[in-house]
């Protein structure tokens, strides 16, 4: 007897064994149940997640002489006889090689013919989306109309290229991709009856190759088995399938952040060498930093999708923009489908790339230094001149002005003039016409709502982004880089469209006090009694640098 594949042999024979889809065997069975059988039905969904499988037991359970529940009875001479499916009263039909006009004809002309043995006919169309236009033309008449013992089951994993006319005329089931707990379940089932060893890490690492479908993760699990000689091991699985670690994705895209693209190179050699799949790397890639923008827009665990938390924690990237911008990168590559052997050079092409783009933000962190006043420390390479450290207020303490300080401070003393001049740099910053890492994360703002001397008031689409600005304005390297850009040390603020809505009559009621002058004292007296931007940014960062310390 030849060898059946796992996926053949442990193919779902009554409802009961299917793998999820609950919510389509729940609809078949009270239709079957109830007598509601309509005449035409389209089982759409991604591949593997049991269409084809759902289909041919319904057929069985429809015309089963003793159904229970709406599910086939297996005792039955229907039921006995249901697995050759070479039975005339259930006709299958490949529409990947059977699409044309001439097939469809053949249906017609036989379709007004009684079944022989069953009490339904049942045409099981695969690959339904394959039909030309000229085909489903032919087939519309006898589907608006078709004899009350035929029923036509399109299964299609692209529904949208059927035509509308056909989808009206059909009740339409969506199949979902399987749960992965699903498909472990299932995997872990077969090892037992099968007596296939596995470890721990395995069936989870072949459960996300599947990417919900219960057929791919039963042949993964059949060529895994048939290598490893019924031991299966998560190194075999990387192995034969030329993938890569978690950890080494990883690791490769902290290279690439921290611009080691000389790193980056010699991995990528010898990625090539062992045969690791270029493609599957790319598309890794790809995985993780869209997790890691998940986790930084939502804080939730649960919304991650091919990363652990603990492995998104190792991804070395804090703002989103750097993100954005290698994403971009990797995901033109990818939309490239470069084979195999050209993919080498894209993926040269794609690390320099990136580590361009770091390089170029790299080289604006340093500011020129006032060489009058001998230096006191040093950080980023920018030497920081020796200066009296900031006053303190009436109060005796550091001065820290919050949020709504800053914003009411910028909306009381506001200038038109100084507005228009910082907009143009927010602006020259958004568009990359100026460049620099520490003031990435204004490149994302929306708009500017307003600014005075001291104080600027920027919106953002999302609250995730304004908390990152307000979260880093008051670091010595985002000031430093303020310094550099505007000509002297600026509060940024962030607030989203909807925030500073709730803010407008408390701000509208503010000014009608009449208020001389609200902006903040202690950065405006800075100003006044040094004119040095060297001199305005070391006192400004000099009580940050003592705290820390």
């Amino acid at each position: 007897m030849s060898y059946l594949s796992l996926y053949q042999k442990y193919r779902p024979k009554n409802f009961k064994e299917i793998v999820g889809q609950q919510f389509v065997v729940n609809i078949l069975k009270n239709a079957i149940k109830t007598n509601k059988v309509v005449n035409s039905y389209i089982f759409s969904g991604p591949k593997g997640t049991g269409k084809t499988s759902i289909a041919k037991i319904f057929a069985n359970a429809v015309n089963c002489m003793n159904n229970k529940d709406g599910d086939v009875c297996g005792k039955c001479e229907i039921c006995k006889n249901f697995i050759d499916y070479g039975l005339v009263d259930v006709i299958e039909l490949d529409a990947a090689s059977n699409n044309g006009v001439d097939q469809i004809r053949s249906i017609n002309d036989n379709v007004h013919f009684l079944p022989t043995k069953f009490t339904k006919k049942i045409y099981i169309i695969d690959e339904a989306h394959m039909l030309t236009t000229a085909a489903w033309n032919a087939l519309l008449k006898t589907i608006e109309n078709p004899p009350p013992f035929v029923v036509f089951i399109f299964a299609t994993t692209e529904i949208h290229k059927i035509p509308l006319t056909i989808i009206s005329r059909c009740q339409c089931l969506k199949f979902n991709r399987i749960p992965n707990e699903e498909i472990e379940k299932l995997l872990i089932s077969v090892c037992q009856k099968e007596k296939i060893k596995f470890d721990q890490k395995s069936i989870p690492t072949i459960t996300k190759m599947a990417n919900g479908s219960a057929r791919d993760s039963l042949t993964i699990l059949d060529q895994i088995a048939t290598y490893a000689n019924n031991d299966v091991k998560q190194k075999d699985i990387y192995k034969i399938y030329g993938l890569l670690t978690n950890e080494e994705v990883i690791n490769f895209i902290n290279c690439l952040v921290e611009q080691d693209y000389q790193n980056c190179l010699k991995q990528l050699k010898m990625y090539y060498e062992q045969g690791i799949d270029l493609n599957n790397l790319n598309l890794a890639i790809i995985n993780a930093l869209i997790d890691k923008l998940i986790f930084l827009k939502t804080k939730n665990e649960m919304c991650l999708t091919k990363f652990s938390l603990s492995e998104i924690n190792q991804l070395n990237i804090p703002i989103q923009n750097t993100i954005y911008e290698i994403l971009d990168i990797w995901e033109g590559l990818y939309a490239k489908k470069y084979s195999q052997k050209d993919i080498y050079d894209g993926f040269v092409y794609a690390i320099i790339n990136s580590s361009k783009k770091k390089l170029q933000n790299a080289g604006t962190n340093k500011i020129a230094i006032n060489k009058k006043i001998p230096p006191l420390f040093i950080f980023n390479d920018v030497e920081i001149e020796n200066a009296k450290p900031i006053e303190t207020n009436k109060d005796g303490k550091n001065f820290m002005p919050t949020s709504d300080e800053i914003l009411f401070a910028a909306f009381a003393n506001k200038n038109n003039e100084i507005t228009d001049k910082i907009n143009k740099i927010l602006l020259a910053i958004k568009n990359e016409t100026i460049i620099d890492n520490n003031l990435s994360i204004l490149r994302v703002y929306h708009k500017l709502a307003c600014a005075s001397k001291n104080c600027v008031v920027v919106l953002f689409k999302d609250q995730i982004d304004a908390d990152i600005l307000n979260k880093n304005m008051m670091k010595k390297d985002f000031l430093l880089s303020c310094c550099k850009i505007f000509d002297g040390p600026l509060f940024f603020v962030g607030y989203t469209i909807n925030k500073i809505n709730e803010y407008k009559e408390i701000l509208l009621a503010k000014m009608k006090q009449k208020i001389k002058e609200p902006d903040l004292k202690i950065l405006r007296d800075i100003l006044t009694k040094d004119g040095s931007i060297e001199q305005i940014a070391y006192d400004t960062i000099y009580k940050f640098i003592k705290n820390e310390k």
